[in-house]
Parts: structure tokens; C-alpha cells; sequence
């Protein structure tokens, strides 16, 4: 009797290898794909967290502004979006600044200056950084210049001494970091209509607007650790024609899946 041998030929295990490589490359496909979702969706949850954070802060400075008593006095104080003493370099894309009510105790006049910009520091050429930052002078401080110089209150100097927010002065003025964007809105009313303006100075209109819409545009840590310094230059050239709407399709291809642009709007009493 003629025995038989039983066994996989050479073609069937070459299949079987091939289909097996085919269901492992998925496999990984899959569950890369699985962890990009779930980084990308970690990070949202921290922009989004680290807006309302932001935002919040800037709505209690927002609803505490204040205006002179006597509003025909062009000296007093004032509440000024990109106001002309302040450069380029800190207004990415716009930047707001007033006077508000004090919370320190030691504040003797009540009154305190504070505003907010996004800040670029390009000191390390492989990592350039965007910050957004706030100003808060106390009265008693050198720098809180309203009433000494009121007409050069708020400059370059000004917001690199009090904000630098850089690791050589403790991150001083530091809110957030990887913004790479702000826009601000502000809405006045004009014979009962609710009209935008892209520039205000309270001391000209001798009123605060009554609303401030604000967009912050946020990068995801990954994507701020691969920007280069050709992307942060592309980004900021943005600013001179883009508005916020259409700010993330603009980006640079390899950041724009790591953007996301939060806007909200406060209404001043």
C-alpha cells in the first residue's frame, strides 16, 4: 500500500504569508491611525481648555474697564485697540489695551492697566514659540505711565519689561502658549445700530464700546515642535490679509491639521 504525505506546498504557504502581511500592515494602519485621532483629539480638549482659561480671564479685565469722568479730558484714561506706539511685532494680528477697576489691595489710585498681545520669540532658530500675553501695571509701578505721560503710556518697551514672557524672567506675562493668532472685533453703537470697528480709541469716540469679539488661534504642542522658522514667518505674513475665518485654510499644509480657532464675544456693561 502506497503511503501519502500531507502538507502545505510552497505556493500555499507563500499565500499565507502574503495575506498574512496584508492583515498585519492593516493592523498597524489601523492602530496608528487610532492613536493620531486620539492625540488630535487631546489636543482640541487642551486648546479648548486653555481658551476658556484665557477667555475668561480677559472677560473680568473686559468688564472692569473704565472711562474718565470727565470724557472730553483727551489725557485721561483710555481703552485703545492697536494703538500706533506699539509695533508690528506685537500685534499678531490685533492688540487691546485699557485701563480697569484694581483688585490689589495696596493700589492706592484703584486703577490698573492691562492689555493683551501674542508675542513671537524666535531666540532659538530651530523652535520659534508664540505666547499670548497680558499686561497687568499696578499704580506705583515705573511703567504705569497713564497720568505721567499720557500720550506714550503703552509701547514696545513698555510691554517687553512688564510681559517678556520668556524663561529667563519666569515666564512674566505669560496666559498661553502656542497662540498664533489673536483678532479683535470691537462692536460700538451708532444711533442704536451695532456697527465692527477694526480700530477704537475711547478718548476720540469719549465712550467704550459695547462689545469685544475675540479669536484666538491655537497650535497643538506637536504641531508648535514642528514648526520651523520658514512656518512662523508664513503665519505672521498672514495676518496683513487674512481674517480669522479663513485664517486655518491658509496655514501651511503640514500645521493645518494642528490648528484650531476658538471665538467668543463679551459684552461690556
Amino acid at each position: 500500500m502506497k503511503r501519502t504525505s500531507q502538507g502545505f506546498t510552497l505556493i500555499e504557504l507563500l499565500v499565507s504569508a502574503a495575506i498574512l502581511a496584508v492583515l498585519v500592515t492593516l493592523l498597524f494602519s489601523i492602530v496608528g491611525q487610532a492613536s493620531r485621532l486620539f492625540s488630535r483629539g487631546e489636543a482640541q480638549t487642551e486648546a479648548l481648555g486653555n481658551f476658556r482659561a484665557a477667555t475668561s480671564i480677559i472677560r473680568r479685565d473686559l468688564r472692569s474697564a473704565l472711562l474718565p469722568v470727565d470724557r472730553t479730558n483727551q489725557n485721561s484714561l483710555q481703552f485703545i485697540l492697536n494703538p500706533p506706539a506699539v509695533s508690528a511685532a506685537y500685534k499678531n494680528r490685533d492688540a487691546l489695551f485699557w485701563q480697569c477697576a484694581s483688585r490689589s489691595g495696596t493700589n492706592t489710585s484703584g486703577v490698573s492697566i492691562v492689555g493683551y498681545f501674542v508675542k513671537w520669540d524666535t531666540t532659538d532658530p530651530t523652535r520659534p514659540q508664540s505666547r499670548l500675553c497680558r499686561i497687568a501695571i499696578e499704580s506705583g509701578n515705573p511703567d504705569f505711565l497713564i497720568y505721567q505721560n499720557p500720550g506714550g503710556w503703552i509701547s514696545d518697551s513698555v510691554l517687553e519689561a512688564v510681559a517678556p514672557a520668556n524663561k529667563a524672567q519666569n515666564y512674566r506675562g505669560l496666559l498661553a502658549e502656542n497662540v498664533i493668532g489673536l483678532w479683535i472685533t470691537l462692536e460700538e453703537n451708532e444711533g442704536g445700530v451695532i456697527k465692527p470697528v477694526d480700530e477704537f480709541d475711547s478718548r476720540i469716540k469719549g465712550k467704550l464700546p459695547v462689545a469685544a469679539r475675540l479669536s484666538l488661534a491655537f497650535l497643538s504642542p506637536s504641531g508648535a515642535k514642528r514648526m520651523t522658522q520658514a512656518d512662523a514667518a508664513a503665519i505672521r505674513a498672514l495676518y496683513q490679509s487674512t481674517p480669522a475665518t479663513n485664517f486655518l485654510a491658509a496655514l501651511p499644509a503640514p500645521l493645518r491639521p494642528e490648528a484650531q480657532l476658538y471665538t467668543t464675544r463679551v459684552v461690556l456693561p
